[in-house]
Parts: C-alpha cells; structure tokens; sequence
C-alpha cells in the first residue's frame, strides 16, 4: 500500500467526516482508480464510496428542498465544431429554469483544437477535456465527471461520447440524465437502424477498442440506448413521432432577436450592405448539400443586380464556394463565422431565407435547421423544402413551400409584392408562441423537477468503471 493511496482514504475520511461528501466522493473514487481493484484497500474504498454517494444525494435532496437551484450542465459530444450550437441553445433554455447551468463536454483532434468559435464567445462557463488518443477518453471523461457534480446532465445528440458522460454522471453522482435528438444522427453516419447491445457486443461480449469514437458502429449502439435513462427531448414533431420525448425546438432568446430598422440599418453599414438591397441569406455552415448552387442560380435567373446572396458562414469545401463565385450575374458576399451572441445582427441583414437541403436524406428529413428559427424570429421571409422536421411551420404558413426548380418564380412574385412586411409580423408571433426560449420554459422545469431515475449500484459498477468496462455499465442496468 503505498503512502499516496493511503492518502485517498485518510482524506477521504476526513472529509465525510466534515459532512464534505462530495469531497468524500471524489477521494474515495481517485484511490479505487489508483488501485484498480488489484488492492485489499480496494473493498474499503468501495464501501466508503457506497456511503458517501449515499450522503451526498441526501445532501443535494435535502438542499432542493430548501430552495437552492438546480444544477444543470448540457453535454456535448465534440464542442469544437457545430454540433455544439444545439448545445449553447439547451443552455440558453435552461438559464430560463436555473441560474446554474454550465457546459461540458470533449473535443476532438479531428475537428479542431478549441471550442467551435461561435461558442468562445458564450458566457455560459465550460469544462471541456481533449482527447488526444480516444483510448483514453473514459479515464479523461470520469475525471471530468468526478471534479464536476450536477443534478441533471442534458446530453446534445446521442452519440457514443455522450452515453458515457451519461453513464458516468448517473453513477458518480446520481444525476438525472436526459438526452436530447436534435438530428436524425444515423443519417451522419450512412445508417439506416441502430445497433442493438448484444449485436454490439458480439461472442466475447466486449466492445471493441475505443477508435474513431464518431463512426458508425458506435453512434448506431449509441442510438440504439435513446431509452436508458427514461427522459428524452426532441426538436421537432417527425423526431417525436420516432423517438418520443418532450419538444424542445430550437429556441430563440426573444428578447434579443427583435426586428427593427435601426438593427437592420447598423448591421448592413457593418459589412456594406446598401439599404436598398434585397438580400438572400444563408446563415450556417455551407454546405453542397443544402443548395446553395441552386439558389444562387435562381437569384442569377431574376436578372436583378439589386438582389445580392449573402452567405455567413465557413465552407468545410472550398471547391464550393468558388463555384458559387462562378455564378454570373449575382452578388455573393461571403462573411465569417460570427460569435453565437452575434446571430441577432447578422440575420438582421436579410430579407430572405432559402434553405434547399435535400429532402430525399436522412438528416435532412428529422432536421430542423436552426437558421430557419433565426430568420422567423428576425422577421425575414423563409423559403424552404418542406421535410417532415419543417411541414408543422409549412402547416402554420411560417415558410413558402419550394423545391429547386420552383425557387425563382416564388422569389420573383415575393420581390414583386408589398404585401410581405404583413406575412414577417404573422411569422413572428408563430416564433413567439412556438419556438421563442418562453415557449418551452414549462417543459425544461418539468423536467428539473423529475425525481432522479438511478438504479445503478456501485458494488456492481465500480470496477467495470475504473477499468474502462463500458460495457459494464450498460449491461448491468
């Protein structure tokens, strides 16, 4: 036994001692993964975790009660690119129920080396871990975990990375656990089923070497575990009507997207933008599959030079965007990638939105786009290919139906009427009453207010959790 394990146990006494149980906790768990289970320690410090998790819940029960705020953090699975901005609205949503709402969350080489830079800009405190080599990603999450406490963990997209966090936060610190299916993500993945964990988990009844953690294997597992932790949000009714759970769209802050004049006036003298320009917007991340060709070649066939398509935004293909440059006769201007508190006066800019995504794909069909939100909350006209995500606000007369060979003559007749400075205030009572932060306030303190789900023991756990036996953990619940 060495003097430093020893340690985990003396400090860890000592702090349940001083009614520190979280403290406790986190001692208790550092020595049992120091010895790995290979330890006459190793029993001790398993019951003394047993008792000071036991404690700590009553704590943090006992505390609710007496009126202090939940603790929420939302989850993502790779903060370093976009998915993370489902991750920064969940948060903006849940400043409405709780003052504590945090981030966490891992980033990975393969996208980046720092929070997607709309995100660095958020005032929403973050912990992150960087995964270096994915074979150390479970011991980086549990400490992760482990320094970070949370009542409810909200995880943004079921993917592999976030059943873990999940798994780990419904163990270490009893926390309710809700996912959160923004995206049909088999369709990331050119999957059409998930995989179910005795397929998964093959003869051996192993997975296999944690790997390219973002492929296929382990996102169709992982949404295939949608129903584990028994409480699931969703952003749009085609996803209900697949995975059930509560709708959570992709909300708007509606007292900071507010249309006016003097917004749209200050936002085009930025970036140069005359006032008597018609602008077409796209605002996200550009892309061949979301038709932006399409419109740019409608926009041409109007035969107008007061109509510009402005695209905000980085091309992850840059072959794209020099086709679009290719295009005669239309006015592309193309800006950065803007910080999330920025979104606001960047879609102040427009006048339209077109959004093409191809209707025939997975994602496209279980896609809400956030930009569509974005421009009806700032007033602008949208012009979409109705999906299944997008036919409840087609129904509503939120957006124009079109499809890529109908685009120009529906721009042609909307530049040619008066009459759509009407349809912008109807659309923006739609967002206000449908897809404002306001209007799902009642769901997300429902869901604070859960009793927590945890059936999780650790005599059955702990060491499955120490060794990286993920699978541990998910056969034994």
């Amino acid at each position: 036994m060495t003097p430093n394990r020893a340690s985990f146990l003396a400090q860890g006494n000592q702090a349940f001692r001083d009614g520190d149980y979280k403290l406790a906790t986190r001692r208790y768990l550092a020595g049992a993964q120091s010895l790995n289970g290979q330890s006459e320690l190793f029993p001790l410090l398993e019951a003394n975790l047993t008792l000071a998790r036991r404690h700590y819940l009553r704590q943090r029960m006992a505390a609710r009660r007496g009126g202090a705020p939940a603790r929420v953090a939302v989850c993502g699975w790779d903060l370093a690119h976009n998915p993370a901005g489902r991750v920064l609205t969940l948060a903006d949503a849940y400043r409405r129920v709780t003052p504590r709402v945090e981030i966490i969350g891992a980033i990975f080489p393969r996208w980046g080396r720092d929070l997607w830079p709309p995100m660095q800009g958020s005032k929403t405190p973050c912990h992150s871990i960087f995964v270096e080599d994915e074979a150390d990603f479970v011991s980086q999450a549990l400490q992760l975990v482990a320094e970070h406490p949370y009542d409810l963990v909200h995880l943004s997209k079921p993917r592999f990375p976030n059943l873990v966090f999940g798994l780990l936060y419904s163990l270490v610190w009893g926390a309710q656990v809700v996912w959160d299916i923004d995206d049909e993500e088999l369709g990331f993945v050119a999957a059409s089923e998930p995989l179910p964990l005795k397929q998964a988990l093959g003869e051996l009844g192993r997975l296999p070497p944690f790997n390219k953690l973002h492929a296929s294997y382990w996102t169709r597992l992982t949404v295939g575990q949608v129903s584990r932790f028994g409480v699931a949000t969703v952003s749009n009714p085609a996803l209900q009507q697949r995975y059930g759970g509560k709708l959570v769209p992709h909300v708007r802050d509606e007292t900071r997207f507010v249309p006016s004049q003097n917004r749209r006036a200050r936002a085009r003298r930025r970036w140069g933008i005359p006032e008597h320009i018609k602008v077409v917007l796209f605002f996200g991340t550009p892309r061949r599959h979301k038709g932006l060709l399409e419109t740019a070649q409608a926009i041409a066939a109007l035969g107008r030079d007061d109509v510009w398509f402005v695209i905000v935004g980085e091309f992850p293909d840059a072959s794209l965007k020099n086709e679009l440059q290719q295009v005669e006769v239309v006015n592309c201007r193309f800006i950065p990638d803007q910080p999330y508190g920025d979104i606001p006066d960047i879609v102040a800019i427009g006048d339209y939105t077109v959004l093409l995504q191809e209707g025939s794909s997975l994602v496209a069909q279980f896609q809400l786009p956030a930009k569509l939100v974005d421009a009806l909350a700032m007033g602008l006209v949208v012009f979409a290919h109705v999906t299944p995500a997008t036919q409840w606000l087609a129904d509503e007369g939120a957006i124009i139906p079109v499809k890529p060979e109908t685009l120009g003559l529906a721009l042609r007749r909307q530049l040619g009427e008066e009459e759509h400075y009407e349809k912008r205030g109807s659309d923006r009572k739609i967002f206000l009453e449908k897809l404002s932060l306001s209007s799902c306030e009642d769901t997300l303190r429902d869901i604070v207010s859960l009793p927590v789900v945890n059936s999780q023991s650790w005599q059955e756990n702990l060491l499955p959790l120490i060794s990286g036996r993920i699978e541990g953990l998910l056969v034994s619940n």
